[in-house]
């Protein structure tokens, strides 16, 4: 089975990403023991094939594994399912050179699309690549790329023309301004920070894309990030259901358990049946990324239902656990800073319900006048 084989890599670095979760949170980074386990077993290298030492998951079966990450240690699961948006580059265009370099070398690679002009909205772009015979030159900078801190190089997204954008390959190297880490709510340990390029010089093979097809790519890894930002969420609601579900068993209100007060049931099951209906949407969208097949309608469901359940979730367990989540250190109280973020990264839901509405009118007009999901 699927579920099987992923356990079964989980359950080899499941102990440590435990104890390092907490230290990773405090000092805003991965700690080097965890990093250790993480190479060890081969985790960066997760979704490569065979030929690059990887364990060679597809799509279904690396979304599993981001929920496991995600009930424990959602800011490990943004790391991982950047970096994995990267090998998803690298693999759609069989880049042998960088895919090596995952493997040998077992860094979290960065995506840098974001910018202080604009998030979502990739025609505000400004970041400039001046491209020349044998060379590119690039000046700009991106904001929020995640594994900063530890990527030995960035796919991002830069103007190449007046109206035309290109994916690059930039290694860290002298002109690439890595800036402070930042000091985020939630999150914490993913390395997020600022990227300046000052005159970087790369070769000109490492312009990977332009035009459409750089677009293609681009929305190739957003689209498996809204899917496994999806996963990750559900991987929140399974800690924080697990959470309260302890809780109400064993806390007293009025001389009966929590467990027996019926508007307790009634929220809990509202929170779990939501769960599984996001849960449903997020492994089907794997399953059509998989096939090959257009994910896009389903990614974007998967990454708003399930991000709202589990801020819902958040706010849920804050309040019946109450004073004893509100504890700084406690996993409620983690988890309540980190949630956040699944409702902004990968696009916003307001550009998810965006996204989601574009497509039922596209199969309105061209069903005539029906709609079929």
């Amino acid at each position: 089975m699927v579920s099987q084989r992923v356990t079964e890599i989980f359950d080899k670095i499941r102990e440590a990403v435990e104890q390092y979760s907490g230290v990773m949170d405090i000092e805003n980074k991965i700690p080097d023991k965890l990093l250790e386990v993480l190479r060890e077993n081969k985790i960066h290298a997760l979704t490569l094939s065979e030929n690059y030492g990887g364990l060679n998951l597809g799509i279904q079966e690396t979304i599993i594994f981001l929920r496991l990450i995600g009930s424990i240690s959602p800011a490990l699961g943004l790391s991982l399912m950047v970096h994995y948006q990267v090998c998803e580059i690298l693999k759609k265009k069989e880049l042998e050179e960088f895919l090596s370099v995952v493997s040998s070398r077992n860094s979290f690679e960065g995506l840098g699309i974001t910018e202080l002009s604009g998030g979502s909205d990739i025609s505000k772009i400004e970041t400039i690549a001046k491209v020349s015979d044998d060379s590119i030159i690039i000046n700009g900078q991106k904001s929020f790329v995640t594994n900063a801190l530890y990527a030995d190089f960035f796919a991002i997204l830069a103007r190449v023309g007046a109206k035309e954008l290109g994916l690059i390959i930039v290694e860290k190297k002298d002109g690439v301004e890595v800036g402070p880490t930042l000091k985020l709510i939630g999150m914490r340990g993913s390395g997020i920070s600022r990227v300046i390029f000052r005159d970087v010089e790369v070769p000109k093979k490492n312009l990977i894309a332009t035009g459409k097809e750089a677009l293609k790519l681009t929305f190739h890894a957003l689209n498996f990030g809204r899917i496994a930002t999806g996963a990750i969420s559900i991987g929140v609601a399974d800690r924080l259901l697990s959470e309260m579900m302890k809780w109400i068993n064993v806390r007293e209100l009025f001389g009966k358990k929590l467990s027996d007060n019926e508007y307790v049931q009634q929220r809990i099951a509202d929170i779990t049946a939501r769960a599984e209906a996001a849960w449903l949407a997020t492994i089907k969208a794997a399953e059509k990324m998989d096939a090959g097949e257009d994910a896009r309608f389903l990614a974007s469901i998967s990454k708003l239902e399930a991000s709202k359940v589990a801020m819902d979730t958040a706010v849920y367990a804050m309040q019946l656990l109450a004073s004893h989540a509100y504890i700084q250190g406690s996993i409620i109280e983690k988890f309540y800073r980190d949630v956040k973020a699944l409702e902004i990264m990968e696009g916003a839901n307001e550009v998810q319900r965006m996204l989601i509405f574009r497509e039922l009118m596209r199969r309105f007009k061209y069903g005539e006048g029906m709609v079929t999901l």
